[in-house]
This record gives C-alpha cells, structure tokens and sequence, in this order.
C-alpha cells in the first residue's frame, strides 16, 4: 500500500513476535514458583476469592456449591496448585482447567481422585511450611489420565458456553473470547459500551452516541434517536450481531427497533462477556451473522461492597461519575444478589476540542460559538438488578432475575446551513428484563431446562429547534417474550467417547410500535417465531483411543429451523471440526449459515413519502445548473422509505484457526490464530453514493456512468402508468409548480431495501500469557485483528466496491496490548491501542488519515479486610485513558451528517481522561 504502512506492520509484526518468544520462552526457562500464603479458617468462598487475588490464578465457582462449606487454615509457602488442593480437601469439589485459562471449582466427578490429590497435597515439611519433594507435584483432577481425561471432566460440568447447547463444553471449533470482570475493571472502562469500543474485533461504526443524524454508510444508523450504542462485530452493522444477556434475547431500540442498546447493561453487574467472533443461526436463531456478545451476570457474592468513580477529562469540562452497590447473600442450597448503579455523565463539545476542526457552514463562513457542536451527549442511568438462585432438590434447581435501567441522554447539535439551525433532544429509556428458568436431572446424563424470559423498552424522545415553533416527540414501544425447552444428554459411547447431544424447541413473540407526536404512527409490527434445533457432539477420537498425531478428533454438528409468521422460514447448519495432534494444541475450523429478519420497524413502516420538485431547482441546489439540458425541464420525483418486499438477509461463514495453550502452576501461555471468511449478502440499505455525496446527486451520476447503481435505483422519463403506480405508493408533495405529469427524473436511491452485499475476510490474533517472577505475577496480551478484504457490492448488477481503509469503514489493522503487573494486594496494567492509517477514499483526490496510537494505564491496592479500621476492605484504583492525550487523525469534515474533522467510527475525541475509583467490601 504505502511505504510508512509496509513498516509500520512490520513493526507491529516484530513487536508481537518478540512478545510471543518472550512467552515461549520464559514458559519453559522458569522453575515452578511457590506462593507464600496467610489464610485464616473461613467460609470457602471468601479463601478461595482470597486464594485467587494472592495467587494470581483466576478462579471461578459456584456460590450455592461452596456456601454451606468452611475452609481451613492455609499458611505457608506452596505452589497454587497444592494450596487449593488443601482448601478443597474433604469438601467433595475439585478443580480443573477452563476456558480462558481460568480454574474452575466444581463438584467432584472422578471418585476418590480429587481427595487424594487434597491429601497429597498437605503433606509438609515442617521447617518451611511448603510441600515436600516428593508431593511438590499435586495430583491435579486435570492431570489424571492426561489432557484428554481433563477435557472429558470439564464436560460433566452443567455449565451453558455462549456458542453450545450442549452443557459442560465450550465450542472448541468456533473462536470464543471471554472477558472476566477483573478484565472489565482493569481496562478502566466505566460502561458496557466503553469496553466493547476498545475490541479490534468490535466496530465503532452503527449505531453510537458518537454520531447524533447517522453515517452516510449506514441507514439504519439514521434511525438511532434513542442515541443507543450496539455492538458490531466485524463492521457488519448493529443488527447483525446477537446480544443476549444470559443467553437471552433483549429487545431492541431505535426508531426501526434495528439493534440492542448494551448501554443499558451494568457494568457493577457483569460476571463476563463472552464474544463468539463466528455465525452461530445454528444454535440461537436470527441476528448472529457476525457473531454473538453475551452479556453474563454476577450470581455469586457474598457479603456487601460499594463503590465511588469519579472521572474527568484533563482539558474540556466532561467528566461522570458512577455509584453502585451490590449486597449479595447464600445459603444452604441458594443465594440471591442485589446490584443498583448509577451513572452520570456531562458533555463534550467543539469548544472542548478545538484541534478538531468544524464543518463549513453553507455560506462558507465558520462556525463562531463551539459549544453548539456536540461531539458527546451527556447521560444520566440508573439501573438495578435483583437475581436469585436456589436448589431445590437433588434433581431441581432454579434461578431467576430481574434487570431494570433508566436512561436519559441529553443531545444538542447544529446544522451547517446558513443561518444556523440549532436542535436538541431528550430520549428517555426504559427498559425492563425478566428471566426464569428450571433444570431437572433426568438421570445422571440427562437433563432437561426451562427458560422464559420477558424484555420490554420504551422510549420517549422530545426534539426541538430554533426552526420549530413545536416540539415533536417520538415514542417506541418494543417487547420480546420467549420460551425454550432443552433436553440434554448422552446418545451412546463411542471409543472416543460419550456422543453429547442437546435439543430443544423455541417459542418468541416480538411486539414493536413508532408514533411521533406530528405524523401519528410511523411503524407498527409484530411477529411470532417458532423454532426447532439441535447439537450433537462426536468424538472420533479421543481419550480411549488415540492415535500418533491424533490426541482428539471431534465433529460438532447443529441445525436450527426457524418459522417466521411475517416472512417464512429458514433452515441454518454448522458443521465443526476440532482436531488435536498434541497436548495443548488444537487446529479448528467451521462452516455455517446465518440470517438477520428485518427488523419489525421496516417491516411496518408507515412513512414511505415523496416529493416532486423541478428538476432546475434541484440542479441549482446542487451547483449543476445548465450541465443536463435534457432534464431540466422536467420534474424531478425523490421518494423515501422501505419497500413492502423485505426479506432476511443471509450469510455464510467460515472460520480456520489454530491455537496452542499450555497452564503450569508457574506460568500459562496461550497462542491462537484465526481465520474468517464471510459473505453477507440482501442487506438492507440504501444504494450507496459515491464520495459520500447526497442521495440526491444519484441521477445525474447514472446519467454520466450509466449502471453505476442497481436497477430500479434511478428512472429517466418513466411512463405515466409508472409515474401513478409511485404516486399511490408514495404520495408526494409537489413543490415550486412541479407536476406529476412532468415528471422525467424518479429517485430510489433513499429507499430501504434488500440491496447490497458485503464480502470479508480477515484474521484475529491473540497471545495471552502470565508467569511468577521475583516482581510478582507478570502478564502480558494481544490481541490484533487484521482484515484482508472488505468488499462491498451494491447489487449484483454493480461493480464491487472496496471500502477498507477508507474513511467511516473499517480499518485493516487493530491492536490492543497489554502489559501487567501484581504482587500482593497491588495491581497495574499498561494497554497500548492501535489504529492503522487509512485515506478518506479511493479516489487519486483522497486524503491520508493518520494511524493513531493511543495508551491507557490502570493502577489498584487493595487493602486486608480484616483491618480494624476504615481501611479494611477497601481498594483503591486510579485509570488513565489516552495518557498522551492524543488527538484524533484529523479527517474531512461531513457536514450533512454533523460529523466534524474526526472519524467518529474509529477513533475518540475524548482525549486524556483520568478516573479515580474507591470499592469497600464488607
């Protein structure tokens, strides 16, 4: 591409392979290194969280398991792995290696083997207070039998990974990240959507608080009134990644009802976020073309903790805050546990930025008083959650939550016409999420679970403007109600092992209304969808009977059929392959098929509307008067709106990968590489203009380059029947004399319709590691995504278009490193972000947009909680984003779309932000 690009990459290369062999490296030049530990008699749930923050190792477990359980006295210098040997002994639970390198405590499942790893293990020698030579080595439930006998216990495990129906497995074929809260809490994010912001994976294009009337690139972005953020896996658009919140489906936002809001998830009350970066229809239905986030909450703590931020920029007047509480509590066989949150949050305008340059007004001049641009609305939220869970027999157990959250944003912005025209909004959300469910063991394979969840979100929007002598105010109304059944089990054995299969029926409907206070109702829909699915499981090879080079071989296999009342049906497969040559390596690779239904507010669109002008007028406005004589004495027709046809739009993935982990009591390491290779194709949109001018400009650019966009975008001289046939669809306004009868220009190119399509491929790169050191517990990670191609085609009729590195489009390169350090009750991480350069076009005009390098660092101590004074229990943190205050790559200016000389979809105008943080648990 460019010379300053090749080395660039080619630093950001070297830098990841050095990091890579000093991973490698260090991994096997390190003894393993004891921890020295201080723990008195407790519950097992405090010394296991307290093993955890003195070991390094993350540790998850079930608080109902563990509540009516007391640990004993740990002191003295062992390896982890021994240590939690002696805190389990006798309690009938054991531990094994997780997804993600986390360590995960569970009822026992191999007889006497965990017990007699727990005895081994506190055999000490009396002088150091450390295990003995000879038990140095535990004998981890995990290590018994070898990795694949590790991999056939995590499976007895009744634990739901996002991507698998089947309990006790993540998807091994599919590319899976899983982001813990010490994940969350370290990156120094103050909400859902600031983490997801910071991705490689996770588009800053759609729908975003960053951009107030949408993105030239995106329709559906137009249509966010509610100033809702999505996620948006691969640059796909926000509705075409699924977000659940504990597996569930949510309802959506906007004025379409097009995407999920995750700004109305709670930070205080995540457990995890785990990221499927693969098609998963298969499994969960619509939505999932690009992948799946979801959102996992918090079940299991104990006790009480509150907790005070406070963060500013260190140049401009924006700063928030967030309160939150959390009281959670256990017994015999249950817990439940409370959260309530609060943020608030001021604006950011141009005048707190002046480096970023306004657009030019209409007359050319410049816009005088800054404060009138917004760049950042303010927010205000409140949200709470109460969940619960209780076992109620040997068989019986059952959870249920209830999340609520209250938003109100604040926005103001100006036009750039002459004179200006300032306009503000106040969209207040509420949204409402409610959950039950029940799972019964059949028998000691099988199983079966019931789920019924109920979302609900209003919204009431009030807009005004200089120019308005009356508010409007819009209001949107959504729900979704649904019901799933799953049995799970085991078919019969193979000499791999057990077959595993899930399967299960699924029943939603979907409610969603618009209306605005001037146009009365503008979308009305409702939909029900039912649904039949299935996952099975295949060990061809395994622990009973491996092969040289072979150490697992499995095939996973699911299908999902789904009926729409609205739109018909669709069937959806995947086929996965997991094949392991070696311990701790495994190469993996999907295939499937996905679909996205257009969303209920296309659907039941009421607002499809024309206006008719002459077409001098409309050649004048755009500075091309006299250059289409043959035109301009007609009129000219726009419409806008969907069209009645909409169908869904589908996908199909493929994904390869490798990856290489390996977990001593030292040190662990985890390398993977992933490939992916999507087709997205009937998406809908509108025709895209070239140059990001105005829709309007589409037909005298089909008049220089006949075929420049699809058929039926743009008619010259239709006939009458045509012209009545739009008449009556659209309704038009004639303005300025024009007639129908002189219509000789119609323009589709506004309307909303199956239309394009989107080819990329690209590779996701992750290194994650950690080893003891004299220091403390050192850890290092990357993670960097690469796109090879993302190619557009407005239809098939059109030439592909290459909208990578180009300006509101995705980037080829990003990358998010981290470096930390821990050592007692002190913690500290360094995160380097990366954004490659790119130009605003692909024209010999463009101009070059700088890469941009930004550095964030967290800083925490925590104090003992069994201080007598106020200290006890508290810790202390202190982020920095953007520590070098780092501007924005400075881009053209859009004024049509109130979008200043930054690119809102991948870069921030923030700039420094320093947050302090002060958590006290009791």
């Amino acid at each position: 591409m460019r010379d300053k690009t090749s080395v660039r990459k080619g630093t950001m290369t070297a830098s990841a392979a050095a990091l890579l062999w000093a991973l490698l490296s260090t991994g096997t030049a390190l003894a393993d290194e004891p921890v020295d530990f201080d723990l008195d008699p407790a519950p097992l749930g405090d010394s296991l969280r307290a093993f955890g923050q003195q070991s390094g190792v993350a540790i998850m477990f079930s608080e109902t398991a563990v509540a009516p359980l007391t640990a004993p006295s740990l002191k003295g210098t062992y390896e982890p792995e021994a240590a939690l040997a002696v805190l389990l002994q006798g309690s009938g639970l054991e531990f094994v290696s997780g997804p993600d390198q986390n360590i995960i405590v569970r009822p026992s499942t191999m007889g006497n083997a965990g017990q007699a790893a727990a005895e081994l293990s506190d055999t000490r020698t009396p002088e150091e207070g450390r295990a003995s030579p000879v038990e140095e080595t535990p004998v981890r439930v995990d290590e018994v039998g070898g990795d694949e006998e590790k991999e056939a216990a995590l499976r007895q495990e009744k634990v739901t990974i996002t991507g698998s129906l089947i309990q006790g497995i993540a998807p091994e074929s599919s590319p899976l990240d899983i982001y813990t809260r010490a994940d969350i809490l370290e990156s120094g994010a103050a909400t859902t959507e600031q983490f997801m912001r910071s991705l490689p994976q996770n588009f800053g294009g759609g729908s975003s608080e960053f951009v107030s009337v949408g993105l030239p690139n995106d329709a559906n972005s137009g249509s966010n009134d509610t100033l809702g953020t999505g996620a948006n896996l691969r640059g796909l658009g926000s509705g075409s990644t699924l977000v659940l919140l504990n597996g569930s489906r949510l309802a959506p936002t906007s004025a379409i009802g097009d995407f999920v809001d995750i700004s109305l998830i709670p930070v205080s009350a995540l457990e995890r976020i785990d990221i499927l970066t693969d098609g998963a229809s298969s499994i969960y239905g619509g939505d999932a073309v690009a992948g799946v986030v979801n959102f996992v909450l918090r079940d299991d703590f104990d006790g009480a903790e509150t907790t005070a931020r406070y963060g500013s920029v260190t140049d401009g007047g924006l700063n928030e805050y967030r309160l939150s509480q959390t009281v959670g509590g256990s017994w015999t066989g249950g817990n439940v546990l409370a959260v309530a949150e609060v943020l608030d949050r001021t604006n950011l305008t141009l005048a707190d930025r002046p480096e970023i340059s306004s657009p030019e007004l209409s007359n050319g001049s410049q816009l005088q008083d800054l404060d009138l641009f917004q760049l950042l609305p303010a927010q205000n939220r409140f949200s709470g959650l109460v969940s619960a869970k209780q076992q109620v027999s040997a068989s019986l157990s059952t959870s249920g939550y209830v999340l609520y959250s209250r938003r109100s944003v604040d926005s103001k912005s100006t036009t750039t016409q002459f004179p200006i025209v300032t306009q503000s909004s106040d969209a207040n959300t509420k949204s409402l999420v409610a959950h039950g469910g029940a799972d019964y063991d059949l028998s000691n394979v099988w199983s079966v679970s019931l789920d019924a969840t109920y979302s609900k979100l209003d919204n009431k929007t009030l807009a005004s403007g200089s120019n308005r002598p009356v508010s409007s105010v819009l209001k949107v109304e959504a729900s979704t109600s649904s019901l799933d059944a799953v049995l799970r089990g085991d078919l019969f054995s193979l000499p791999g092992g057990a077959v595993k299969t899930a399967f299960g029926g699924h029943l939603r409907n979907e409610e969603f209304s618009s209306e605005t206070s001037l146009n009365g109702r503008t979308a009305e829909g409702s939909r029900d969808v039912s649904a039949l699915y299935a996952e099975m499981l295949i060990p061809v090879v395994g622990a009973g009977n491996e092969l040289p080079g072979i150490n697992r071989l499995e095939v996973n296999l699911s299908a999902r059929f789904d009926d729409y009342s609205d739109f018909g049906s669709t069937s959806n497969p995947k086929v996965g392959l997991l094949w392991s040559p070696a311990s701790g390596l495994k190469v993996r690779g999907t295939y499937s098929t996905s679909f996205v239904p257009p969303p209920l507010g296309r659907v039941g669109s009421l607002t499809s509307a024309g206006d008719v002008y002459p077409t001098s007028f409309v050649l004048g406005a755009l500075g091309l008067t006299g250059q289409y004589p043959a035109l301009e004495d007609g009129a000219y027709f726009l419409t806008f709106g969907t069209a009645d046809d909409l169908k869904p739009q589908t996908s199909e993935a493929f994904t390869a990968g490798v990856e290489y982990s390996q977990r001593r009591s030292d040190k662990s390491i985890s390398v993977s590489l992933n490939y992916y290779d999507l087709r997205f194709d009937d998406r809908l949109g509108r025709v895209p203009i070239p140059l990001n001018q105005d829709p309007a400009f589409a037909p005298f650019i089909e008049s220089d380059s006949p075929g420049s966009f699809p058929d039926g975008t743009i008619l010259f001289f239709p006939t009458l029947d045509q012209i009545n046939q739009y008449a009556v669809q659209y309704n038009p306004n004639l303005n300025f004399g024009a007639q129908l009868d002189e219509v000789a220009i119609i323009n589709n190119a506004s309307i909303t319709r199956n239309l394009s399509s989107i080819d990329t491929s690209g590779f996701d790169f992750h290194i994650d590691g950690d080893w003891n050191t004299a220091l403390g517990n050192v850890s290092a990670s990357l993670n960097a995504n690469y796109i090879a191609e993302f190619v557009q085609q407005a239809a098939p009729s059109t030439p592909e278009v290459a909208t990578l590195n180009t300006l509101y489009n995705p980037v080829d390169l990003k990358i998010r490193s981290k470096f930390g350090l821990s050592r007692d009750a002190f913690s500290g991480a360094v995160i380097i972000n990366y954004t490659d350069s790119y130009e605003s076009d692909e024209s010999t005009n463009a101009v070059s947009i700088n890469s941009w390098t930004t550095v964030d660092c967290t800083l925490s101590y925590g104090f003992d909680r069994e201080r007598s004074d106020w200290l006890g229990g508290v810790r202390i943190s202190l982020s920095v984003s953007n520590l070098f205050d780092e501007p924005p790559p400075v881009t053209p200016t859009l004024g049509a779309y109130r979008i200043a000389g930054y690119d809102p979809t991948n870069a921030s105008p923030i700039g420094r932000f320093a947050m302090v943080e002060i958590a006290k648990r009791f």
